[in-house]
């Protein structure tokens, strides 16, 4: 009895294991690598420079709008989860 008992465990892990294999080797494809990006690159560049900029002459409420605020957003420290939008004020 013990004996089927032992070749059953092994068959189900082999199934599982299998299972597992032939998904992890069936993933699909989440971006298409050959696009051509151009517009976001050039907004993403373009609001680099502007906070470069804002950083050089020292803007600060220029930078701040910059920020995104909502609960989300936290300051880091583990022990205070107050949201950045109140540290602000």
């Amino acid at each position: 009895m013990k004996h089927k008992s032992e070749f059953g465990t092994r068959l189900l892990a082999a199934t599982a294991l299998a299972g597992l294999l032939a998904t992890g080797c069936a993933c699909l494809r989440t971006a298409d690598t050959k696009a051509d990006y151009s517009e976001a690159r050039s907004q993403i560049e373009r609001r680099l420079k502007e906070v470069i900029v804002a950083a050089e002459n020292k803007d600060f409420e220029r930078l701040d709008s910059y920020h995104l605020y909502g609960p989300k957003f936290t300051k880091f420290s583990p022990s205070d989860r107050n949201s950045a939008s109140c540290q602000t004020k």
